[in-house]
């Protein structure tokens, strides 16, 4: 269904999000007849300031990775872990 490009790109957003985005720009192409560039930027909420700085971790399919997992744990000890791998990882 989905060509090798397209696959890459549910790889680094995740399914979900890059359903929405589908979504949007099928209506956008209905409405307009065709698609804008919209400069959208991602954003996730979880409740708290998490930033990972590109400083840190400057390969940005890296840092949406490990946003990703991040979004993912739920427990303090998960937390933790993940905490001492970043610090294992980049210093």
């Amino acid at each position: 269904l989905l060509g090798e490009e397209q696959s890459g790109h549910i790889k680094e957003v995740g399914f979900e999000l890059y359903q929405q985005m589908l979504e949007e720009a099928v209506a956008e192409v209905k409405d307009t007849g065709e698609v804008q560039d919209s400069g959208w930027s991602p954003q996730i909420a979880v409740g708290t300031a998490v930033m990972i700085p590109e400083s840190y971790v400057p390969d940005l399919q890296l840092r949406m990775a490990l946003y990703r997992r991040l979004g993912d744990l739920e427990t303090t000890e998960e937390i933790d872990g993940f905490g001492a791998e970043l610090i294992d990882r980049f210093g």
